[in-house]
């Protein structure tokens, strides 16, 4: 067979050295990246850390924690708490970036991540930081606390004219059954 060269006789050794190149930062940069653009954050969470890129890990690792919330079954009691940690991960990502439109889309999230585990105060509070008025507003009345989302339609630009006039009404009807109106 090697007369007829069907069979190569290289030296052990020759012709691999590339396969053993150790993959340098740059190089996982790009990996996770495209994990991250394919949404697989667990991945691209792995490759960000050995990319020496913490900040990019935990923001990839705060929406694998949402992919993750988003598939236990509705009424599971470990629903809430996967969401409540995912809302915890985005509010955590928010306070550390510097960028103004970044924070508010992760304080948005976690807005909307603290409503599907019901902390309501939790979600309007994360709304407010993402200048999502209407937002807070709503869930501070999913959460029956009147007078927060009284005094927030009263200090923010709440623009959800029926929003307004339904906080408006229940809190008049609320404050004269409790003869709390002056």
């Amino acid at each position: 067979m090697l007369e007829k060269g069907l069979i190569d006789d290289q030296a052990y050794g020759n012709g691999f050295g590339d396969f053993a190149k150790r993959s340098l930062p740059a190089d996982w940069v790009i990996s996770a990246q495209n994990y991250f653009d394919r949404d697989l954050f667990k991945e691209a969470g792995i490759a960000f850390r050995k990319a020496k890129d913490e900040r990019a890990a935990r923001i990839a690792d705060a929406y694998a924690l949402y992919q993750d919330a988003e598939k236990v079954p509705p009424r599971a009691k470990e629903r809430i708490q996967a969401y409540a940690d995912t809302a915890t991960a985005f509010y955590r990502c928010a306070l550390a970036s510097a960028n103004v439109g970044e924070r508010a889309k992760f304080f948005s999230t976690a807005g909307k991540c603290f409503s599907k585990a019901a902390m309501y105060r939790e979600a309007a509070g994360a709304y407010i930081r993402a200048f999502e008025y209407n937002e807070a507003a709503s869930q501070y009345l999913l959460g029956q606390m009147l007078d927060e989302a009284i005094a927030l339609v009263m200090s923010y630009p709440v623009t959800d004219a029926e929003l307004v006039d339904e906080i408006k009404s229940l809190g008049k009807y609320v404050y004269l059954s409790d003869h709390r109106l002056k």
